[in-house]
């Protein structure tokens, strides 16, 4: 159903009584986290702006139609090659869910590090998860790392939870306030 340029195509499905077999476009690229760590987690704000704008236009598309994603992470945006025009494509919808427009979802998915308060404190949500875990891809974007982030799975959710967003690495005096407060409103 999802027919968007920065959703990866689907070509075609068929299966035995085995297994099911799933082709896929083609993508000569890696994932958005391979792609940043080739450049050395250093990509201009605007090279960004571009990327997150796709990816943007990628989870409206989705949202349209009813479809929460509930995974999106650097590693399921997939590149279309590792030019510096590459396109960026959102893969995996193994933890995607139609919802409706009042609708809510309860199930905890998600991946630490990306995944919204809410699911973390077990509360109904909606779409809005995934615009977190949008804010949580343009960060990492930027500066390289995530903004709530730590080797212990229970202070990564403590951090989520509680922890204001921060600007503190020295990276962040190369970007605009408007970068800044885009990042503020999504997390």
């Amino acid at each position: 159903m999802a027919q968007h340029p920065n959703i990866v195509g689907l070509i075609d499905l068929f299966e035995n009584c085995d297994y099911y077999y799933i082709i896929l476009e083609f993508m000569q690229g890696k994932d958005m986290f391979d792609y940043i760590q080739i450049r050395n987690f250093q990509l201009s704000e605007k090279r960004v702006k571009e990327m997150a704008f796709q990816i943007g236009q990628a989870i409206r598309y989705l949202h349209n139609y009813g479809i929460v994603h509930r995974d999106l992470k650097l590693e399921n945006v997939m590149m279309s090659d590792n030019t510096e025009a590459s396109v960026p494509k959102l893969v995996d919808f193994g933890l995607a869910k139609m919802i409706g427009p009042n609708e809510k979802a309860s199930e905890p998915f998600g991946t630490l590090g990306y995944v919204a308060p809410e699911i973390l404190k077990k509360q109904p949500y909606s779409f809005s998860c995934d615009l977190w875990s949008f804010g949580c891809i343009i960060y990492a974007l930027l500066s390289g790392s995530l903004p709530f982030d730590h080797e212990s799975q229970k202070e990564t959710i403590k951090m989520t939870l509680n922890k204001k967003l921060e600007f503190d690495l020295p990276c962040w005096s190369n970007f605009t306030p408007e970068c800044k407060d885009l990042l503020v409103q999504l997390l």
